[in-house]
C-alpha cells in the first residue's frame, strides 16, 4: 500500500511531485506508458525557464513562477545540469506600427509597466541599434529579461526522477495505465505489469 501514485512520472512535473514526496518520507509509487522519461509534452515544449514577468503582478501565480524559476536555476546549478542562460526577448518589428501592430506595441507598454512591479531585472531597449546587440533581428525597440534560462530537460528529468528513487519511491517506466477503480478509501490502478494500491492519487 503507498500512500501515493502518480500518472505520469515521465513529465516533469510527475518527476518532479514523485521527488517531492519522497523527500517527505511518504511512500510513492510512479506509473509512466513510456519506457523514457520525455516523451510527450515534456518532451516538445520550448524548455524555456520563465521568470514570471508576463504574470499579473501580486497574483499567486506571478508569485510560484518568480520562485519556481528561481529554485529551478539553483537546482539546476547544484546538479550541473545544463543552463543555457540566453535572457528573452521581447521586440516590436522594424516598421511594425507603421503596419497596424499598435496592439503589440501597446503590449510591450503593458509589460514594461507590470515588468516594474514584478522585481525582475530587466532592460528596457529604446533602438534598433540596442536589439542588435542582442539579437540579429530588426526590431524598434523592446525588453530584455536576462534571468530567463533554457534548461536541459531531459537531464533535469533524470536528475529529479533519481532524487525520488534514493528517497525511495517506486517508478515503473513502459507500464500502461488500463483502469482504475476505488476499494473503500483507497486507489488501485490497473497497469500492464499489474496493480497499484494507494491512498491518494495523482
Amino acid at each position: 500500500m503507498f500512500d501515493a501514485c502518480i500518472i505520469g512520472t515521465g513529465g516533469i512535473v510527475g518527476c518532479a511531485i514523485a521527488r517531492e514526496l519522497a523527500l517527505r518520507h511518504l511512500l510513492v509509487a510512479g506509473v509512466e506508458k513510456h519506457d523514457t522519461a520525455c516523451q510527450e509534452t515534456s518532451g516538445l515544449n520550448s524548455r524555456v525557464v520563465h521568470s514570471g514577468f508576463h504574470e499579473t503582478p501580486g497574483t499567486l501565480k506571478a508569485e510560484l513562477a518568480r520562485e519556481g524559476s528561481q529554485l529551478m536555476i539553483r537546482y539546476a546549478e547544484e546538479r550541473r545540469i545544463m543552463l543555457l542562460k540566453a535572457g528573452m526577448l521581447i521586440a516590436v518589428p522594424q516598421g511594425g506600427i507603421r503596419a497596424g501592430l499598435w496592439k503589440e506595441a501597446g503590449a510591450l507598454w503593458s509589460l514594461w509597466r507590470q515588468g516594474r512591479r514584478q522585481h525582475i531585472p530587466f532592460q528596457f531597449i529604446f533602438t534598433p541599434a540596442g536589439i542588435r546587440e542582442i539579437a540579429p533581428i530588426r526590431a524598434r525597440g523592446g525588453i530584455f529579461i536576462p534571468s530567463v534560462c533554457v534548461i536541459d530537460l531531459e537531464s533535469l528529468a533524470q536528475s529529479l526522477t533519481g532524487d525520488a528513487i534514493d528517497a525511495g519511491a517506486h517508478l515503473v517506466y513502459g507500464s500502461e495505465v488500463t483502469g482504475i477503480r476505488i476499494d473503500g478509501s483507497n486507489y488501485v490502478v490497473e497497469t500492464l505489469k499489474g496493480e497499484i494500491r494507494s491512498k491518494a492519487l495523482i
